[in-house]
């Protein structure tokens, strides 16, 4: 089977629709299918005059009080149409709904397409309405995110798949950084959602037996790193870590002793699923995670979720329960690995093949 994969995102910049569309190509690549990408970034990309001329996708983009956006709709419909004509894909697959107009170029050709929802982008309701009504099918990567869908638009997706991740390449490894095997770690962006200074205010509540020779280590860039920088210079047992490489990540989620993320966020800017969290458990890291958005499918028995994720005595009551139990370790760490394969790239990929198949 021919997939043409249209996206706004794809690596090399990190994230969660890059992670999505890059191992949804590899699953398919393992499965003896062919993904075509077709990526167009809506901050940089090339389009020619013919796409400034005023299409239906005009009124469209007027409609969702974005007009500024119609030329880059009709970039994306040229693109799609162009990559059809020359690749002569089965479906295609438009990873966000900001490339609705890949759906439009697919049904003009006589093609089915599957759009995929994650969450933040549904604040825009009626771009997700176009985009809806141009699919054929509806994807969304989790319960929460199709209970969203449901609850906006008055339609349950045709399929819930929840993101993939490489599961050998975090498998655990005695190999890595030896100063470093006694920390908790966290990583991601330093936005207030994420409450990160959470964390911290957790950490110093921990009473030193607790918390051993243990560092908690905080990875990531964002709007809120100067003032976590501040707030933690005087804090010996707290490191920033900055930005960090993949292969860094992988290694540092391989020798935590507790992963810690309680990302929080209010309407739809909330975690859609949480694909860190299921690398943690693959690398053999408990989790504690929050109880907001995908999160909680993401942690699934893996881990302990948090009722409030912006209470830190909460937190810290539940870093000392794990860090003060080996045998709660232990459990949850068995618990994580037992459903991780779940989350590999070939049993998802064959997921969206199924999907394919199905409305072809």
């Amino acid at each position: 089977m021919r997939v043409l994969v249209v996206t706004p995102d794809y690596p090399p910049p990190a994230g969660g629709i890059q992670t999505v569309v890059q191992n949804l190509e590899e699953g398919l690549e393992n499965l003896g299918h062919t993904p075509i990408i077709v990526q167009l970034d809506p901050q940089a990309y090339s389009s020619t005059l013919a796409d400034a001329i005023p299409t239906r996708r005009t009124l469209d983009a007027i409609k969702m009080r974005s007009p500024h956006f119609f030329r880059y709709f009709n970039t994306v419909y040229r693109r799609t149409s162009d990559a059809i004509e020359e690749h002569d894909p089965d479906i295609v697959h438009a990873a966000h709904i900001r490339v609705w107009p890949a759906l439009q170029a697919a049904t003009d050709h006589g093609l089915s397409a599957v759009v995929t929802a994650h969450a933040l982008e549904l604040g825009n309701r009626q771009l997700a309405s176009v985009a809806f009504e141009e699919a054929t099918a509806i994807h969304a990567v989790s319960e929460f995110t199709g209970s969203v869908i449901e609850r906006d638009h008055g339609i349950f997706p045709d399929e819930i798949i929840h993101p993939s991740i490489d599961v050998d390449s975090y498998a655990p490894s005695d190999d890595g950084l030896a100063d470093d095997v006694n920390n908790v770690f966290t990583i991601s962006r330093l936005v207030g959602r994420k409450n990160i200074d959470t964390i911290v205010d957790a950490w110093e509540q921990l009473d030193p037996e607790s918390r051993g020779n243990r560092t908690l280590d905080i990875a990531g860039t964002g709007p809120e790193y100067d003032t976590l920088m501040a707030k933690t210079e005087d804090m010996a047992s707290v490191r920033m870590l900055g930005r960090i490489s993949e292969s860094e990540k992988i290694t540092r989620l391989q020798n935590a002793d507790l992963f810690v993320l309680p990302a929080g966020g209010t309407n739809y800017d909330v975690e859609g699923f949480g694909i860190v969290y299921i690398e943690a458990q693959a690398a053999g890291t408990p989790v504690i995670g929050s109880s907001v958005g995908g999160a909680p499918e993401a942690v699934g028995d893996g881990g302990l979720l948090l009722n409030d994720e912006t209470d830190s005595t909460e937190l810290a009551v539940k870093i000392a329960t794990l860090l003060s139990n080996s045998e709660k370790i232990e459990q949850y760490t068995a618990q994580a690995q037992r459903r991780v394969e779940a989350f590999n790239l070939n049993p998802i990929a064959a997921q969206y093949v199924d999907l394919y198949q199905r409305i072809l």
